[in-house]
């Protein structure tokens, strides 16, 4: 015959195996689900890279068309070596040395002799200056 305690003893036996069984699935699930949310977090920082990235590519892309803009507006003086503004009918004449390296336009002290940058302390002589005879 069926011994009723172990009968009842074997029932609990997979109650708890079902119940153990349960557990390790909820755990299996809360794991995944953990390193579902740990990538989307990864997702989420690269596209906040990528949009920083744009908008630092946006700022140099306008920056360089605002560069070209102002470059299309020059007019190089090779008989002197520098840049005057096209449409500036006083003709300030600008350092070609600050504007090739850094894109700065800066205007230059203008003497008989030629001009002088007061960034970079360049010269650029005046090639019809007649110097006086001693």
């Amino acid at each position: 015959m069926i011994d009723l305690a172990l009968l009842a003893a074997g029932g609990q036996v997979l109650k708890d195996t079902h119940a153990a069984f349960k557990k390790v699935q909820e755990i299996k699930q809360n794991s995944e689900l953990c390193d579902l949310l740990e990538k989307i977090l990864d997702l989420r920082q690269t596209v906040l890279d990528a949009k920083h990235e744009i908008v630092d590519l946006r700022t140099e892309l306008a920056e360089l068309r605002k560069r070209k803009e102002t470059d299309d507006r020059l007019d190089f003086d090779s008989k002197i070596g520098v840049f005057f503004m096209r449409e500036d009918v006083s003709r300030l004449a600008y350092c070609t040395k600050c504007w090739k390296k850094d894109g700065n336009l800066v205007p230059m002290t203008a003497s008989d002799r030629g001009y002088i940058c007061s960034v970079c302390d360049s010269n650029y002589k005046n090639p019809d200056y007649v110097y006086p005879s001693c």
